[in-house]
């Protein structure tokens, strides 16, 4: 504010200036309109001067506030822009180990139809014997064990598919 009030006393001194010399270049033998005239040339292009530095000093400023604002919106968008980045590389993270989760529940199912196509193989197997078995068999106590070994079969059918699904499910859910 000072260096403003030091500028205005300048200028107005320089204002003074131009009055004084306005009456040494129009001399005291002219007239009043004469004096009048040229301090108010004087003053005028003083008056636009001041309105040229004013303007520029506008200027300046508003170059200095857009500056300001445009640093401070890029700032914020290269902020913005590394919060992305590092959002990005974490699902990026977060994807390659479902897709290797995925891959390895893949390999474990197989292996667990793979387990159960046995299973059911030996259990037709088995139950061919038994088919065969009672058949033969002429007395109750050869139909009575091979009743035993029938329900003995199943109880290894249902023992095998608790089995894999305990074993799934520790091997894949863990």
């Amino acid at each position: 504010m000072a260096t403003l009030l030091r500028y205005g006393v300048s200028i107005a001194g320089i204002g003074f200036n131009f009055g004084v010399a306005a009456i040494q270049v129009v001399g005291p033998r002219h007239g009043f309109y004469s004096v009048f005239r040229t301090c108010f040339l004087s003053l005028s292009s003083l008056l636009l001067w001041m309105a040229a530095v004013v303007a520029k000093v506008i200027g300046a400023l508003l170059v200095v506030v857009s500056a300001y604002f445009y640093g401070y919106h890029q700032g914020q968008n290269a902020e913005e822009l590394n919060h992305a980045r590092t959002q990005i590389s974490a699902l990026t993270a977060a994807l390659e180990e479902h897709k290797a989760k995925q891959a390895s529940d893949a390999v474990a199912l197989a292996n667990l139809r793979i387990d159960e196509s046995r299973a059911r193989d030996e259990l037709d197997r088995m139950r061919g014997q038994l088919s065969e078995l009672e058949r033969r068999a002429k007395t109750a106590a050869d139909r009575q064990r091979n009743r035993c070994l029938q329900l003995a079969v199943e109880g290894r059918e249902l023992l095998g598919q608790a089995l894999r699904a305990v074993r799934f499910c520790a091997e894949n859910h863990r």
